[in-house]
């Protein structure tokens, strides 16, 4: 990082972390944030919108006005025909 250069914020888990990017992956959201790769990460929505799961490939821009909240979830799926995917919310 440069000197002078801005540092954009985003929270997992309501804890804190910065990076000099304007973008990153899920995959490098969750080395950043120490969260094992079986994990889904849910980007935290406004209102009433359900939050939406984010990949390891899509992109999460880090230099809205607001900070990024995301959370780290377990999921777990069954091998029914109907499919169904479980999340647990990672304890602490």
């Amino acid at each position: 990082m440069t000197e002078g250069q801005k540092l954009n914020h985003f929270f997992v888990d309501a804890k804190k972390y910065e990076t000099a990017k304007t973008a990153l992956t899920g995959a490098e959201i969750k080395a950043i944030a120490g969260v094992a790769a079986n994990y889904q990460l849910f980007l935290e929505e406004e209102g009433d919108k359900p939050d939406k799961a984010i990949g390891d490939g899509e992109a999460v821009n880090t230099s809205s006005q607001f900070p990024r909240r995301l959370s780290a979830h377990r999921c777990l799926t069954n091998n029914l025909p109907s499919f169904r995917v479980i999340c647990v919310r990672k304890r602490r």
